[in-house]
């Protein structure tokens, strides 16, 4: 089980933004699953990632075909989530 979440800080408010959540092996999401806001280019460097003129979606919508882990992946960010919230 893996859980990945890129964040920002806005220079405003010091308000956190989801720019990517990306999870393997949780529930029937064996192969890894990416859910990115960024609507640029992302380049990964070794352990780092570099973003090149970054723009974060406000919203995003999940649609597919039945089965295909549109409620799999809404539950491994509610996992995600409780894990954050509960460590101390």
């Amino acid at each position: 089980l893996r859980f990945i979440f890129i964040m920002r800080i806005s220079k405003r408010g010091g308000v956190k933004m989801l720019i990517q959540f990306s999870v393997t092996n949780f529930l029937l999401l064996v192969d890894e699953v990416i859910l990115s806001l960024s609507t640029n280019k992302m380049i990964r460097i070794k352990k780092f990632i570099v973003l090149i003129k970054e723009r974060i979606l406000p919203s995003v919508a999940i649609y597919g075909a039945n089965a295909a882990g549109k409620s799999n992946l809404h539950k491994a960010m509610r996992a995600a989530i409780r894990m954050i919230r509960s460590y101390k």
